[in-house]
């Protein structure tokens, strides 16, 4: 659950449906984000003010898949590419909607970039030291 800029209650169930209310708990408006994500279930939900100032949420699965929703008023999902297969669960992911939304997600000592327009990610391998990697997600 989080607000809007415009003061709406969005609420971001497990299995994709997303519920609007107004300050007054009045419902608004409710979506799905994917029928891929009936099949598994959402773990984890951010949402993000993106450079147009539209309320978006990113979205990441048990199976550690991630979907995109730039604008909740007019929901159009994206899901990103798929991280490498690994046993190791994703530690940190941050949402960055600068020019394009992009998401980073730290698993392990590598730290990769999802992008919204392209069908690969980008990996980097992070300091060993855990000081440093605090650094770098801070």
């Amino acid at each position: 659950m989080s607000w809007t800029n415009d003061e709406e209650l969005v609420c971001i169930q497990e299995d994709g449906v997303v519920v609007i209310h107004n300050m007054f708990g009045k419902y608004q408006h409710a979506f799905n984000i994917s029928q891929k994500i009936q099949d598994t279930k959402i773990i984890e939900a951010k949402m993000f003010i993106n450079p147009q100032n539209f309320t978006g949420i990113a979205v990441l699965t048990s199976n550690f898949k991630v979907f995109l929703v730039n604008n909740i008023k007019e929901p159009k999902t994206r899901q990103l590419p798929d991280l490498p297969k690994s046993h190791i669960q994703p530690t940190s992911w941050v949402v960055l909607s600068e020019d394009t939304t992009d998401v980073l997600i730290v698993r392990g000592a590598e730290l990769y970039r999802l992008k919204q327009d392209e069908h690969h990610i980008s990996a980097m391998n992070l300091p060993t030291s855990s000081v440093q990697s605090k650094k770098l997600l801070n």
